[in-house]
């Protein structure tokens, strides 16, 4: 499989004098971003529907398949670091199947308790939909001299058979501990993580007919 990693260069990283205000925009345009994604996907065969469905000769194993995973932001998250003003600096591993053992990351937002990742993880492969049952999203705070702290997990069941070229919605989806139990953030209110998964049946179709 191919894997390819982009950051949006509109996503934001905020910083210990970041108001308030400030980040909640940063939030609502990088939930924006994700769910205008969707307007970019060229249409197929004519059809203006965004889950047109395919011909028989696209769906053949000769496909590149490709599963583009957006990790856009958090809520909640619990504080980990030591002091009065002390936050968090959260990163989150991706990780395809339940049997897979690679792990990709965002990158780590310092001191945020809500952070705002924005990015994309693409896999490429032309059998990757049956291969990947799920995707598993840990989150981690990032500590400079100490093993780095588990802050939570949600896992995502994944279509393995799509019909046609979709998106699902940009979702909240709530993290637990390693014993499943919900983690919950300094405000005492359920972390979770923001994301969204977008399913290509052939992505050298999709290129071909939208350089022509």
């Amino acid at each position: 499989y191919a894997l390819h990693l982009e950051k949006n260069s509109m996503g934001a990283k905020s910083s210990k004098n970041t108001k308030a205000s400030s980040s909640t925009a940063a939030a609502s345009v990088a939930t924006q971003q994700a769910q205008a994604d969707d307007e970019k996907t060229v249409p197929i065969h004519g059809s203006n529907s965004k889950q047109a469905m395919a011909t028989d000769d696209e769906k053949t194993s000769s496909s590149v398949q490709r599963m583009t995973v957006y990790v856009v932001q958090a809520r909640n998250l619990p504080k980990y670091d030591v002091g009065p003003h002390a936050a968090s600096d959260p990163y989150v591993k991706v990780k395809f199947g339940s049997k897979g053992k690679a792990a990709y990351k965002t990158g780590t937002i310092r001191r945020d308790l809500n952070p705002v990742w924005n990015e994309r993880f693409q896999l490429q492969g032309s059998s990757i939909f049956k291969d990947c049952d799920c995707i598993t999203f840990d989150v981690f705070d990032w500590d400079r001299v100490s093993k780095d702290d588990f802050m939570g997990r949600c896992t995502l069941s994944t279509d393995q058979a799509p019909q046609a070229h979709y998106s699902t919605p940009v979702m909240w989806l709530q993290l637990v501990d390693d014993k499943g139990n919900p983690v919950k953030g300094k405000n005492g209110k359920i972390a979770e993580i923001q994301i969204k998964v977008k399913y290509t049946l052939d992505a050298e179709d999709l290129n071909t007919r939208y350089f022509t």
